[in-house]
């Protein structure tokens, strides 16, 4: 525990020394990122390490309980909790439950934890024991500060007027709740569009009718394994591991220069979801270990990256899809006849794409240090699977 004691007694004095608001909120946030990327490790050690180290700081400091009543820590105990299709371990919920716990005993100003009550509510009675407990003693300690799931809906005038009394980063926080409700409200009524599409798919295959999709060998490019480790799986797959700091690029040497090709990627240890997936242009080598925020290099690729869920083309950031964290299958689907570039996670595709690329490119999976992938195909698809959906956003290429 002693690292863990010395990192928090360090971040203390760093916030303590800095002289500006924006000083300690920076600080602050990327305390919280790494004590976050702990908690979600699947080694139990460290992930209650780092739920004890970001507890303990919490309570010490009202810049970390600030940041952690932000709407991207909201999010990522929202998915962690709710996760159904990959099922997380029991010690990473136990973990946000128990930080949640000392937050709620801590902080003020806790309306930015509504939006949690109807997943801890879900939890108190269909989790396991011990996450039922603690679900149960959440809920009453925000129902004490009048924070419950009945008076949220039951006084939305009322919830008007105190948000716009709030500051602007509260009235920024809830708004981006509200976003996020109602993508999560488009994905759901998109389910059945795309299973009809893909049930009349099957059926014509069935027939003969449709060739099935073909299966690319899987073949790297310029490969480095002095920062990289690669590894066959069962199946054909392959799982690369990063080695050393910084971002670096893995290319694959299929070309998909005619046709529709697409390649299946999840990711793991890789934090609160530092892996990307994309494209890059031609035969163009990102050099190892640089800033992909740097538009000097940036113009050269695309990628939507798992924190955030952002899709960034040619330096410029477009917001819009969700993020995706460990072991979600993440897909990029790139038509060269119409020259565009989508992206799906768990089998939905995403609102934002890349239209505009008229140009030969490879596709890209970026990786940040210690983490890991696995790519479980490449396929040149008969028709695409990519369709006109809600609200889609387009960025160009």
């Amino acid at each position: 525990h002693f690292p863990i004691k010395a990192l928090s007694t360090t971040i203390l004095h760093l916030i303590g020394v800095r002289g500006t608001i924006d000083d300690k909120t920076l600080v602050a946030g990327a305390a919280t990122d790494s004590f976050i990327r702990m908690i979600i490790q699947s080694d139990e050690k460290i992930s209650k390490a780092g739920s004890q180290g970001l507890s303990d700081l919490l309570a010490e400091n009202v810049s970390i309980r600030n940041s952690l009543l932000s709407s991207e820590f909201t999010q990522i105990v929202i998915r962690t909790l709710s996760q159904v299709t990959k099922p997380v371990a029991i010690h990473v919920k136990n973990g946000f439950l128990d930080v949640l716990l000392r937050l709620v005993t801590t902080a003020d100003h806790l309306q930015a934890l509504s939006v949690l009550v109807p997943v801890l509510e879900d939890m108190k009675t269909t989790g396991e024991e011990q996450l039922k407990t603690k679900s149960r003693r959440i809920l009453t300690l925000l129902a004490g500060e009048g924070i419950t799931s009945s008076s949220s809906s039951s006084s939305s005038s009322s919830s008007l007027t105190k948000v716009n009394s709030e500051t602007y980063s509260q009235d920024h926080q809830y708004k981006e709740r509200l976003q996020n409700e109602l993508r999560i409200e488009r994905q759901e009524k998109q389910i059945i569009g795309q299973e009809n599409m893909k049930l009349k798919s099957d059926i014509e295959k069935m027939k003969g009718r449709v060739p099935l999709d073909a299966n690319c060998p899987i073949a790297f490019h310029n490969f480095n394994a002095q920062i990289f480790d690669l590894g066959n799986i069962e199946g054909g797959k392959f799982q690369i591991v990063k080695k050393q700091g910084n971002w670096d690029a893995i290319y694959l040497e299929q070309d998909i220069s005619n046709g529709v090709f697409a390649v299946e990627v999840s990711f793991q240890d890789t934090g609160t979801g530092f892996g990307a997936v994309g494209v890059v242009k031609g035969a163009y080598i990102i050099p190892n270990g640089i800033d992909l925020f740097d538009k000097n290099f940036a113009v050269y690729y695309i990628k939507y990256g798992g924190w955030k869920g952002e899709v960034r083309c040619k330096g410029k950031s477009t917001k819009g899809n969700l993020p995706y964290l460990y072991n979600q299958i993440v897909r990029a689907e790139f038509n060269s006849k119409t020259g565009t570039l989508n992206f799906s996670v768990d089998g939905f595709q995403q609102p934002v794409f890349i239209k505009g690329i008229e140009e030969k490119v490879r596709f890209v999976i970026f990786l940040a240090a210690k983490s890991s992938c696995i790519i479980h195909s490449v396929k040149k698809l008969e028709a695409p699977t990519s369709v006109h959906i809600q609200d889609e956003k387009a960025a160009e290429w």
